[in-house]
């Protein structure tokens, strides 16, 4: 499967190594406002701007910005329009089977997500996140490298929890909250 990312920024280095831990996906360029004078991250070729998406070039999109808010956006204009946001998981992360991951989900190296945990929509969780049994995190949302969430943890939509924050368990944090 071929797929492009939209943003070019640090969080587009580490897609790029989830892309490269999986042989059957391939990077085939990168969206950024900055091109013509960013040329490539990573080794992937910038091929346009923001403005530049089409369908044409490739129908699977990444999102390679970690601002919930902009995640959410982004994510909404080009699902409407038609576009596929396929889940990415490092082959390093461990996932149970009972567990959901819902679309435009990316998961980083070392991650474990267990038995009845749901995430949301386009959220991204960084590397060596762990995410016990039965914890929901809400659409859009960032989780920082090294954080820890306790079973029957609830994260609202848009969260954006900092590296190595613990959240407990049975704890809920509000929609659009930065933990820091």
């Amino acid at each position: 499967m071929n797929i492009n990312i939209i943003g070019g920024g640090s969080l587009c280095r580490l897609l790029i190594d989830i892309i490269d831990s999986q042989p059957e996906i391939v990077a085939t360029g990168i969206f950024d406002d900055r091109f013509p004078d960013l040329e490539e991250v990573a080794g992937v070729k910038v091929i346009g701007k923001f403005a530049d998406v089409s369908l044409e070039k490739s129908p699977n999109l990444v999102i390679g910005i970690g601002e919930p808010k902009i995640r959410k956006s982004i994510f909404e204009k080009y699902s409407a329009e038609g576009f596929h946001f396929p889940s990415l998981i490092h082959s390093s992360a461990v996932v149970s089977k009972r567990s959901k991951i819902t679309n435009g989900v990316t998961i980083g190296p070392l991650s474990t997500i267990l038995s009845g945990s749901v995430i949301g929509e386009a959220s991204c969780l960084l590397s060596l996140v762990n995410i016990n049994q039965d914890v929901s995190v809400g659409c859009y949302s960032l989780i920082g490298a090294s954080t820890a969430i306790g079973s029957g943890a609830t994260l609202g939509e848009g969260c954006h929890v900092a590296m190595g924050k613990v959240i407990g368990p049975e704890e809920t944090i509000a929609p659009w909250i930065f933990t820091k």
